[in-house]
């Protein structure tokens, strides 16, 4: 379990969050909503432990995130952040195996890179370079080496995602509908085996598909905090993105006005 005790964040004198307190449970997928300068971003970030000036805590099962040791804490969660350096000319099978390097050395399991590689539809593309992908292409391999740091050195066993978390910010970028479905299905399949996820989404049908439960956050303020069916609801997202949000009573589906 994430626990967030008076969390708060200001960078050169704005507030980028205002203090919150919340408790993230395992193996669902939450969801942070919210516009652009929201605070979802700088929220991820904290939980992952990569903003170090952060006021108040943040525990990972029950422990300080600054009391984790940083190989510790590379096996227990990974960070997709919105932007990523290509700074080598890595093949895409070398960049998803950077992943899988946390375990230590000589425990790496080519099996284990099969099996990522096959998840992401990346094994036709594994001896490619990086700089030749799409921009979906490119976003499915980081997403691929994102998962690799966390991926169950077991390949067996109900819960074999236990006790790992996967923060997202924005993953399904520049992915055509296909790769988005598939991933959808994959992410909901991890959680069932014990993977928890926290993820940054704009798209409402895509958090109405994915969310467990939802962070709505305005101005750096946690708005709601609550199950997805209680957090999209149109009072609720009319206050959170000012735009006009209608819910079809018979299927339950979100509709926005143009």
């Amino acid at each position: 379990m994430f626990e967030i005790r008076q969390l708060s964040y200001t960078c050169n004198g704005q507030v980028l969050l205002q203090p919150m307190d919340v408790k993230l449970r395992s193996g669902q997928i939450h969801v942070l909503l919210g516009e652009n300068g929201a605070g979802k971003s700088t929220l991820l970030r904290c939980l992952s432990g990569a903003l170090h000036t952060m006021q108040g805590e943040v525990l990972l099962d029950g422990k300080l995130l600054a009391e984790w040791s940083l190989p510790e804490l590379a096996k227990k969660r990974a960070h997709l952040g919105q932007r990523q350096e290509n700074a080598f000319a890595f093949s895409v099978r070398q960049l998803v195996a950077l992943g899988l390097e946390v375990q230590g050395p000589g425990k790496q399991d080519d099996s284990q890179l099969q099996e990522i590689l096959h998840c992401f539809d990346l094994h036709d593309l594994a001896e490619r370079s990086i700089s030749t992908l799409s921009g979906g292409e490119l976003q499915r391999a980081h997403f691929a080496r994102t998962i690799a740091q966390i991926w169950p050195t077991e390949s067996h066993g109900e819960q074999r995602f236990s006790g790992k978390w996967l923060l997202l910010d924005e993953w399904y970028a520049g992915l055509d509908l296909k790769h988005q479905i598939s991933l959808l299905r994959k992410m909901k399949q991890w959680c069932h085996e014990g993977l928890s996820i926290v993820m940054v989404v704009h798209d409402l049908h895509l958090a109405q598909a994915l969310a467990d439960r939802c962070l709505l956050l305005k101005n750096g303020e946690l708005l709601f905090y609550g199950s997805a069916q209680e957090a999209l609801q149109p009072d609720r997202l009319r206050q959170l993105l000012e735009v006009e949000v209608h819910v079809d009573n018979e299927q339950g589906y979100l509709r926005v006005d143009f």
